[in-house]
């Protein structure tokens, strides 16, 4: 009851949410009121150049603004209109442009995937069979968690949908079907590619014409407009040595991406909140009240890590459908993260106060937006329990960065490899990831990727037919080259695994084996 009386007296707003709120807005309790000072101490204390922080109560939005700067170099502000890449919370547009078909007839859940895609084949003939269209959004397919990522990223990747959707049936499993959940990108792209077929559209075009459109949100589903580049975000990597830097790749641009269905919309604060009131509202008629209760019904049980349970006494933790579940002090929370490097983002919302929140960063650390998010939800489930949360998240993410770096070591080696550097040059190809060439310089063996072209660097000698690579720019972690022989004892393949210690055996590189062309 007291938490009832709390959501009913914040029902404030700027205004009818048909009309977007172009002014800051602040109408925060008191109690919330120290919100933008914390947002601003998480911006400084996790290198994070700017900010946009949406609250809605009951469909109203209470607070609206903007924080930082979108663009460091020339020292432009974030505003409510400023666009950021929402990464992975595009999944939930995935889902209910899913669950539109269904409500419509057009398709159900409980679907094979193949009677609406014919080509999609997984390694396994049996669970190619049985893969249904639920299977496409809750990570249970038995692929490793992130199986197929370096198809997508580092961008630009010139790999197209098609391409991406054939080469899954190269990826190996590591679990048995339904089993366990690891989370993956791809089968959202699959996802992203029935919807399209079933509209006769493109799944930007699709978001556009049934979502966007319908609750007058002005986003986009992969490449923007033109002027929407005036008011970008730009996405920012940091480092204590050199500040903030740019992260060209992932820039927002006009052109489309290649993994739009999994984390691609680019969207404002303004028609966020519009996002988040439509969660809120149960008249709304985008999707039939069954279905929009099932996108956030829980799928898949998770386990409940020791940091929630401590945080946020969590009893139950789990996935639906392109949205994360679980409870906060005993009130459901369903959410969802995103990152791609450069940007960040949280949404999140309380079904049983009708309050929702969001978070859009142009920076690459986690903490900014987990500790404000944590402010506001913590503030309407456990107003005592409140602390300084940017203090909080920052003793968990300097703890988190030791172990990293205990596992993540230099590559070290006698620097004799047994062979001339001529030995491992050449065109090597792997059925899924194409083209790798290694070429000799004057100053040594380079790789590059043929499909992938930000995956270009240089080799360094460690022992016997084994090297060390150190992606240019760091889009990467760095990886470690194993050639092996031919029957003629001449180098003919290599294999790519991680620095990391103790050894990850489901890494993203497990499933490829490039083979020499020529």
């Amino acid at each position: 009851m007291l938490l009832s009386r709390l959501c009913g007296a914040l029902v404030l707003f700027c205004g009818a949410l048909s009309g977007a709120c172009a002014q800051p807005v602040n109408h925060l309790p008191d109690s919330l009121s120290t919100l933008p000072q914390v947002i601003d101490d998480a911006l400084t204390t996790f290198n994070t150049p700017g900010m946009a922080v949406g609250i809605v109560v009951d469909g109203k939005p209470i607070y609206a603004a903007g924080h930082g700067l979108r663009d460091v170099e020339q020292d432009l502000p974030v505003n409510t209109t400023t666009w950021f890449r929402l990464a992975s919370t595009s999944k939930a547009f995935t889902g209910l442009a899913m669950a539109q078909l269904v409500s419509e007839g057009k398709l159900s859940w409980n679907d094979k995937v193949v009677d609406h895609l014919p080509e999609f084949a997984l390694s396994d003939p049996w669970v190619t069979r049985e893969f249904r269209i639920r299977d496409l959004f809750i990570h249970q397919s038995g692929l490793a968690g992130a199986a197929g990522d370096l198809m997508l990223w580092p961008a630009p990747s010139t790999f197209t949908i098609r391409e991406i959707i054939h080469n899954l049936r190269y990826l190996q499993p590591v679990h048995s079907f339904r089993t366990r959940f690891a989370y993956s990108n791809v089968m959202y792209l699959v996802a992203g590619e029935i919807i399209a077929r079933k509209r006769q559209s493109t799944y930007a075009e699709t978001l556009q014409d049934h979502v966007f459109s319908k609750l007058d949100m002005q986003c986009y589903g992969s490449g923007v407009d033109d002027a929407v580049l005036n008011n970008a975000a730009v996405s920012y990597s940091y480092n204590s040595q050199t500040g903030f830097t740019a992260v060209a790749r992932n820039q927002i641009s006009a052109g489309p991406v290649n993994y739009d269905a999994a984390g691609a919309v680019t969207c404002n604060l303004d028609s966020m909140l519009k996002w988040l009131a439509f969660w809120e509202d149960d008249t709304q008629q985008l999707v039939s009240k069954k279905q929009k209760q099932w996108l956030v019904r829980q799928q898949v049980a998770l386990p409940v890590s020791d940091l929630d349970e401590a945080w946020n006494d969590t009893q139950f933790s789990g996935y639906a459908i392109g949205w994360r579940v679980g409870d906060i002090n005993g009130c459901k929370v369903v959410s969802h993260t995103g990152t791609v490097s450069g940007y960040q983002t949280y949404v999140a919302f309380i079904p049983s106060l009708k309050v929702a929140a969001v978070i859009m960063n142009n920076g690459s650390h986690y903490g900014a937006r987990g500790a404000v998010m944590q402010t506001i939800l913590k503030h309407y489930l456990a107003p005592d329990e409140q602390r300084n949360w940017v203090a909080s998240f920052k003793g968990f993410a300097d703890d988190r960065d030791k172990r990293w770096n205990k596992r993540h070591h230099p590559a070290t080696g006698s620097g004799d490899t047994g062979r001339p550097a001529d030995a491992y040059t050449g065109t090597y190809v792997d059925v899924a990831m194409g083209k790798m060439t290694i070429t000799q310089r004057e100053d040594g063996l380079y790789i590059a990727s043929e499909k992938m072209p930000a995956l270009t660097g240089k080799l360094t000698a460690l022992d016997k037919d084994a090297f060390s690579v150190a992606w240019d720019k760091g889009v990467e972690s760095p990886v470690i080259l194993t050639f092996a022989d031919n029957s003629h004892h001449a180098v003919d393949r290599f294999t790519v695994s991680p620095f990391i210690l103790p050894a990850d055996k489901h890494h993203a590189w497990k499933d490829f084996l490039f083979k020499k062309y020529n």
